[in-house]
């Protein structure tokens, strides 16, 4: 079953294909309530609805109390304020400052510290990348990248990298085992924690340095 619509956009005849509903088309039903032609013409319908639509919104008026001083707020439903002058104002600085105290406040943390562990836990992982450091110059007399080979004469920096990271191991025993830790040039490290991170280098890594199986217990 066929029927005929004109297109909103373009108003070119299209043909629609369905079926009918107990022997009635219901257009609001699909596919007889379709208005465009084409993906082309339904994104200009969107955008020309959104349009008018923020036009309708930016000219209805909204009159509100403000929730902190009880003055007369007067905005549009396009962008309805709370708060005289917005979020931008005092009364909405004061609001937050008087309401949100104690349990109130989103970072409460009954009273602790909010990075109670985070002295100790740094500590502990620049212990660990410290460590290798010495370990890896000791071993190989000067430092160099593990990955592309790189030595001192064409980088600037070299940092230890955690293969498996703390990030997803954070508690892990074997989290700063020597075998989860490489030596790294500053454009390497910055490329595994980027979206060119090469994941097929990576993996090879893990399965040659048996990390897979060592951070299974």
């Amino acid at each position: 079953m066929f029927k005929i619509k004109i297109c909103k956009v373009c108003n070119k005849e299209f043909k629609v294909e369905g079926q009918k509903y107990n022997g009635f088309f219901r257009p609001s039903v699909a596919p007889w309530n379709l208005q465009t032609c084409s993906d082309e013409c339904r994104h200009q319908n969107g955008l020309r609805i959104a349009k008018e639509q923020g036009i309708r919104k930016k000219t209805k008026i909204v009159k509100r109390k403000c929730r902190y001083c009880k003055k007369e707020v007067i905005s549009t439903t396009y962008c309805p304020r709370s708060f005289c002058e917005g979020k931008a104002g005092e009364c909405y600085k004061k609001f937050l400052s008087e309401t949100r105290t104690g349990t109130n406040n989103p970072r409460y943390t009954f009273g602790l510290r909010l990075n109670k562990n985070r002295g100790v836990y740094t500590s502990k992982h620049l212990k660990a990348c410290s460590k290798y450091r010495k370990y890896f110059f000791l071993k190989s007399d000067y430092l160099f990248c593990e990955k592309c080979g790189i030595n001192e004469n064409g980088a600037l920096r070299f940092e230890v990298h955690h293969i498996m990271q703390a990030g997803l191991y954070p508690r892990h025993k074997e989290l700063h085992n020597f075998s989860n830790l490489i030596m790294l040039c500053v454009n390497c490290h910055n490329e595994f924690h980027s979206a060119n991170c090469p994941h097929n280098y990576w993996d090879k890594v893990i399965r040659d340095r048996k990390l897979d199986l060592l951070f299974r217990q």
